[in-house]
């Protein structure tokens, strides 16, 4: 190998040695910034309202636990800085790296009982989860301090090492569809599945379970997949026992585990949280390849110290070759410092949970915060370039076509700023908030949406929503609209002026489900392309005021739901409807409890709606212009198609002429 070639070797390894340990230092280097942690319990059956607290004060650190249904004093016990340290991150909450392995669950479970966390931050930033993964966790280092404090005689405490010791064994594994209830024998010597900590249990067949020397593993995921496991354990002497449900891919760590979880039961000193076995193997692989490169890059200088070349006329002795080699490794720490400091095109300020989108944006940059729960924010820069593809860009929620698996994302996000943002290039934004529980504000004035085409889904399930300024956005390309608004039921108010809507086709259930929704204004739209508006107002239980005028409507081929149960509307004007292409027309008008009149024109047309089609149901207060009224029958003869027309003394009908 030649003088220079070696040279210019030692360059590239030692950057990468700087960039090795950069990304050791990166990754392990994380403290925590959280100052308290609240679970709360509420609802049930037997109505609860626990909250359990773990915080750190003057130094010192504790758990208390609340009834806020009873007026007595917390029950407050001290605890190590340790147990504050491991139960605050043992959800990754406080880990960049980590919090990625994080999953939102529903804020509730099936028997009515209610989480969810409140995280207090050392600045005094004070965030809420709709659901608290932390709950477990401080139950169970609550009943631990009882027990230690002898107020609990009741707590088995062999019984709660071993629960502890699961829980961090999950942690240690980083799984987290894992669930442990404890079983006890109950008064006639029968293993009782339903007492003591039974939440959260999956309740098998306990006829085949063995002693707790021997184990009964059941897989019950009814594909076969072996996902699903449960572990049952039994002690016939101690008189207690616990399951607990695994699921997880990979079959060698579930095993591992298990594995460990044997150790624990064996040996009480066992220490469940030593060893990660992943974040150990990344150490120690690195630290073997940066002493690799160092033997390599020492070898390397002395035979170019030993040879001697020229670089741009000037002779490098080894003296001056190894003076270049340490400027090549300050130029490297010193690129790699501006590097981080850039932080790329999406970058998070901790501190106040801002998430900062500049220069030209990919889907990656962003997505890659998706899972991280101290994002709060998201404001792009003037300049910022907005990937092509925005599908579910900050959708909180993704699921599998068969609603099996359930991912939630942005679980902290509430406001996002994109008004300075460029769109030009986008061409999807289906979905693109869709499901972001905590969202609160968008700002998208005069964003440039002229290339996008679908946007369909964009806010449905932002239940977090309660006004929308969403004008000037270009729309003239926009397709499909269907599901835009869908369940954004705390909605109480859309600015949607100066939409291009020429090319527009479906708007089915663009409305559905605003419940609070109080007028919608439609004057300005071109719908002379939509052929869909099936359930488009379905559920505007609040709404009293539609504008329709110029609407045109010629078309359109389904209006079926579209007014259902909008309780609030007394006089309805679709004088500018035409609807001599529909063909689907059922519960059109159902259950508008306050409705008086309704006005059409000529231009209505019910030829190729189906006989016998119910457009009517519960219309009580509706007559029409000649004083026909609305009457109930089982046969449902006076909810068809046959009444939707002018009512005239020789054909009766429930609508007005204009």
């Amino acid at each position: 190998m030649k003088a220079k070639s070696r040279f210019i070797l030692i360059m590239i390894l030692t950057i990468a040695t700087v960039a090795g340990v950069y990304l050791i230092c990166r990754r392990h280097g994380e403290g925590t910034r959280i100052k308290s942690l609240s679970a709360f319990e509420t609802g049930g059956l037997s109505p609860r309202n626990d909250e359990y607290k773990i915080y750190r004060e003057n130094g010192n650190y504790f758990i208390s636990f609340t009834d806020h249904r009873e007026e007595t004093q917390p029950e407050i016990y001290p605890i190590t800085k340790d147990e504050f340290l491991r139960t605050v991150n043992k959800k990754y909450l406080d880990s960049e790296r980590f919090e990625k392995q994080v999953k939102i669950k529903e804020g509730s479970t099936s028997d009515g009982i209610y989480h969810r966390s409140v995280i207090e931050y050392s600045d005094g930033t004070v965030k809420e989860l709709l659901e608290s993964p932390h709950l477990s966790d401080c139950m169970i280092l609550l009943d631990q301090k009882r027990i230690e404090a002898g107020a609990a005689p009741e707590l088995d405490p062999e019984l709660y090492r071993l629960k502890t010791a699961w829980l961090d064994i999950c942690y240690k594994y980083r799984v987290k569809d894992s669930n442990i209830s404890i079983i006890k024998k109950d008064e006639k010597g029968n293993w009782d599945t339903d007492s003591n900590d039974n939440r959260h249990v999956y309740r098998g067949d306990n006829s085949d379970v063995t002693p707790l020397q021997a184990v009964t593993v059941i897989d019950y995921n009814p594909d076969g997949s072996g996902k699903d496991t449960l572990y049952q354990f039994r002690n016939e002497e101690t008189g207690y026992g616990f399951d607990i449900f695994v699921r997880t891919d990979d079959f060698l760590t579930r095993d591992l585990m298990f594995r460990e979880l044997e150790n624990a039961l064996n040996d009480p000193d066992f220490d469940s949280t030593s060893g990660h076995p992943y974040v150990l193997v990344r150490i120690v692989l690195l630290l073997l390849i940066e002493g690799l490169l160092v033997l390599v890059y020492i070898r390397l200088c002395k035979a170019a110290a030993a040879k001697g070349f020229k670089l741009s006329g000037i002779k490098l002795t080894g003296k001056k070759i190894r003076i270049a080699a340490i400027g090549v490794a300050a130029a490297a720490i010193v690129l790699g410092c501006i590097f981080y400091l850039k932080k790329g095109n999406a970058y998070l300020d901790e501190g106040s949970g801002v998430l900062t989108l500049k220069g030209r944006i990919s889907r990656e940059d962003i997505l890659a915060f998706a899972e991280n729960q101290k994002v709060y924010s998201v404001v792009a820069e003037k300049g910022a370039v907005l990937p092509e593809d925005c599908h579910e860009l900050f959708a909180g929620l993704s699921e599998d076509k068969d609603r099996m698996k359930r991912t939630y994302y942005w679980a902290a996000l509430d406001t996002v700023d994109l008004s300075k943002a460029d769109a030009s290039r986008v061409k999807n934004m289906s979905k693109m908030f869709s499901k972001c529980r905590m969202l609160e504000s968008v700002n998208m004035t005069g964003l440039n949406t002229s290339n996008v085409s679908d946007m369909s889904g964009m806010f449905t399930g932002d239940i977090m929503l309660k006004s929308l300024d969403v004008s000037g956005m270009k729309t003239s390309k926009v397709a499909d609209m269907s599901d835009m608004f869908y369940f954004c039921e705390n909605l109480e108010s859309i600015d949607m002026s100066g939409w291009d809507t020429k090319n527009l086709k479906n708007m089915s259930r663009m409305f559905s489900e605003c419940r609070y929704l109080t007028s919608v204004n439609l004057s300005g739209f071109d719908t002379s392309n939509v052929t869909s508006m099936h359930s488009l107002f379905s559920g505007c239980m609040s709404c009293a005021e539609f504008n329709f005028s110029g609407l045109n409507t010629s078309n359109v081929t389904d209006t079926e739901y579209m007014f259902d149960r909008c309780y609030e509307v007394d006089v309805l004007d679709l004088s500018s409807f035409d609807t001599s292409n529909v063909e689907k027309m059922e519960f059109m008008f159902g259950d508008m409890r306050d409705i008086e009149t309704i006005y059409v024109s000529d231009k209505w047309n019910t030829d190729k709606v189906p006989s016998g089609t119910r457009v009517f149901t519960s219309d009580y207060h509706l007559t029409g212009g000649s004083g026909t009224e609305f009457t109930y029958s089982d046969n449902w003869s006076t909810s068809d198609v046959s009444f939707a027309r002018i009512d005239r003394p020789e054909t009766p009908g429930y609508f007005t002429g204009k």
